[in-house]
């Protein structure tokens, strides 16, 4: 048994467990009217920078006025975790109002 954690880990075996924490916050900012597959493709081209797995994300946020964005929408829905937006009082304070 070959137990995956990270990104960097290799394949070896047939039969591999991949075990990947669910700990990260993606904040999406994007134009009007992107697709699930833009912004998927924008994450992981991010993550495969950063050496994170898709896997990792707990939550898919964005501001309140894209609380309706199809392409963020469907995208949460494709990585199976919830679509949070957040009100912005200043660069520095967001509060949660969905979710």
């Amino acid at each position: 048994v070959q137990i995956i954690t990270g990104k960097d880990d290799k394949i070896v075996f047939k039969r591999t467990l991949k075990l990947v924490p669910q700990e990260l916050a993606v904040g999406i900012g994007c134009k009007k009217g992107k697709s699930a597959h833009e912004i998927e493709r924008a994450v992981k081209k991010t993550f495969d920078k950063a050496g994170l797995l898709l896997e990792a994300i707990a939550v898919v946020a964005s501001v309140d006025r894209k609380a309706d964005e199809a392409g963020i929408i469907e995208f949460a829905r494709k990585c199976k975790v919830p679509y949070k937006t957040y009100i912005i009082r200043n660069q520095s304070k967001a509060i949660c109002i969905s979710g």
